[in-house]
């Protein structure tokens, strides 16, 4: 009664409608869900805790250890970057819309320029991480079945053209699909009747972004898609090239120990780089696939997406893809040792160096005294990875 009373009155006549949560059936497909209060309360938490510390400390490890100043490495501190941007931005911008309505997916914006500017927000770091994981797959295959070639062009000056570019790529695309939700439909809101004033305070209206034109969205959707998989595609062929690289590579007798070390070490760190590629790709699909076929769908019919209509599949497929953010530190330190050796000698556990006359030389140094006979293997490991040509770590 008490919405047909304010439709009457003209008061949400210059609104796109009116939501009466005194109604069961609105307040099920637009209040929130205990998917909602598992993605906010223990998703974002979970994600945060174990992502921001590891993204930082492994930003402050290859600051802090010399050796870890790499090639490879410096693709990882912008993939790192990149997600620190997606484990702040979303989880920020979700709880925020979370905690002051009880509508999902309300984020109180008014005009299409700051729905585009949300959703621009939220797809660089996702391009940008696509990107690099698939410049550092590119790097590998270089130096592993390339290793002429990879020598020649390789340098830091050129790995940070690179990454500018990617980057810049990674804007261009975010600003060419934020396009796909940028019509913005206010709803004038009648709040449940509480005795406890609960919903006293909340604003008379909530807003949500929409699709806007069909082909807009159709366009945006198809071009999201393609991007994804044709990350998918070019990972897996290098990665195959890889394998198959180094299945067929031995080591002769003639070989140095170095020689041997050095190529020990670039197959460790492409299997490692190649396990970082599969859990992205693994668990960013389910929100790549389903939300975009969704959302399909959702500018097909015109309709507002919310919570009742895929109960339980939009909060577990962003924490999957948060929590490939969160665990890529992990991984590197989880399959490599050298890399679980640089994080503790980040963070102070170090060996002692027992080198006479040095003055506690860098990692960085090239020259090993021959003199030295005794030294634990925490020094041996190290003086291996400053004799690597090009080290990949």
């Amino acid at each position: 009664m008490a919405g047909s009373a304010l439709n009457e009155s003209g008061i949400c006549e210059e609104f796109d409608g009116l939501l009466d949560f005194n109604d069961e059936a609105t307040r099920k497909r637009f209040f929130q869900t205990a998917s909602e209060f598992f993605l906010v309360r223990i998703g974002f938490p979970i994600v945060w805790l174990v992502g921001l510390p590891a993204n930082l400390a492994f930003l402050y490890t290859i600051y802090k250890v010399r050796h870890m100043r790499s090639i490879t490495n410096f693709y990882l501190a912008n993939l790192a970057l990149a997600d620190i941007f997606c484990l702040v931005l979303y989880p920020g911008l979700y709880s925020w819309s979370y905690y002051a309505t009880p509508v999902v997916f309300n984020f109180q914006t008014s005009s299409w320029l700051e729905c585009a500017a949300i959703f621009f927000s939220f797809d660089i770091p996702n391009f940008a991480s696509n990107a690099i994981v698939t410049l550092v797959a590119l790097e590998r295959f270089y130096a592993i079945c390339r290793p002429l070639q990879s020598r020649q062009a390789s340098s830091h000056g050129r790995a940070a053209v690179l990454l500018v570019v990617f980057w810049a790529v990674s804007v261009a695309l975010a600003l060419s699909v934020c396009s796909r939700f940028i019509t913005v439909r206010v709803y004038c809101v009648l709040w449940p009747d509480s005795d406890n004033g609960q919903y006293d305070s909340l604003p008379d209206t909530v807003s949500f972004c929409t699709a806007g034109e069909p082909w807009v969205a159709v366009y945006a959707h198809c071009l999201y898609v393609v991007i994804w998989f044709l990350g998918l595609i070019v990972n897996s062929f290098l990665y195959y090239k890889i394998v198959r690289r180094l299945g067929r590579r031995t080591v002769g007798r003639s070989a140095s120990n170095t020689d041997a070390k050095s190529r020990l070490v670039r197959n460790q760190v492409a299997r490692m780089l190649m396990v970082n590629s599969i859990v992205f790709f693994v668990l960013q699909a389910p929100r790549v696939l389903t939300l975009n076929l969704l959302s399909f769908l959702s500018a097909a019919t015109g309709q507002v997406l919310q919570p009742s209509d895929v109960p339980f599949l939009v909060p577990v497929t962003y924490f999957l893809s948060l929590l490939n953010s969160a665990v890529n530190p992990i991984i590197y330190s989880g399959t490599n040792i050298r890399y679980r050796e640089a994080f503790l000698q980040a963070f102070g556990c170090t060996c002692r160096r027992g080198r006479e006359g040095t003055g506690g030389s860098s990692l960085g140094d090239m020259s090993v005294s021959s003199k030295v006979t005794e030294r634990s293997k925490c020094e041996q490991s190290e003086d291996n990875l400053d004799d690597i040509p090009n080290s990949s770590i």
